[in-house]
């Protein structure tokens, strides 16, 4: 019985912690860019016509762009603002575990490509683009962003784009 009683608990906080580790492992969250201009969100894509509700789809939406004082925002090929712009596509699971494929979208012209992701043992979001067959890409590395976004979408170019802790918000 005594058995039981101290096993319950670690079984229960292997449960637990389960979760974490392999949320640690999925590209749900913030990203800095691989040259630190902008962090883009990825998470469950929105409800969308013909988009099953458990289909584990991921969408990407940048959510900040490092900017000078008085510069302004980046228009995307519609002429919109690039803030809130939708990056990525939806995204899916491939059935190879922690991987998504999907597609991308350049904001400046408008260029759909072909995508996957995955995020690596050492915690960075590897994102492949290709035109028409993956060895026709590149693969970038991102880093998550932990530091807050502010609503106008304006962050600091002063940092240092490895440093995410001191990242702040532009003025």
């Amino acid at each position: 019985m005594a058995a039981l009683i101290i096993t319950a608990p670690v079984l229960l906080g292997l449960a637990v912690a389960a979760p974490t580790r392999e949320g640690a492992m999925t590209p749900v969250g913030n990203w800095l860019t691989e040259h630190g201009g902008a962090v883009v969100q990825i998470a469950a894509c929105p409800m969308m016509a013909g988009l099953p509700a458990a289909s584990g789809a991921l969408c990407g939406r940048i959510i900040g762009i490092k900017l000078d004082r008085g510069t302004a925002m980046p228009h995307d090929y519609m002429g919109q603002s690039q803030c809130d712009f939708p990056l990525l596509k939806p995204t899916y699971p491939t059935g190879d575990a922690g991987i998504w494929q999907g597609h991308i979208v350049d904001p400046r012209n408008g260029h759909v490509y072909g995508a996957s992701l995955h995020v690596t043992p050492h915690g960075r979001l590897a994102l492949h683009g290709f035109l028409l067959l993956p060895v026709l890409g590149e693969t970038q590395y991102w880093t998550r962003y932990a530091a807050p976004v502010p609503p106008s979408c304006r962050l600091s170019p002063a940092r240092r784009a490895d440093n995410q802790r001191s990242d702040q918000p532009a003025g």
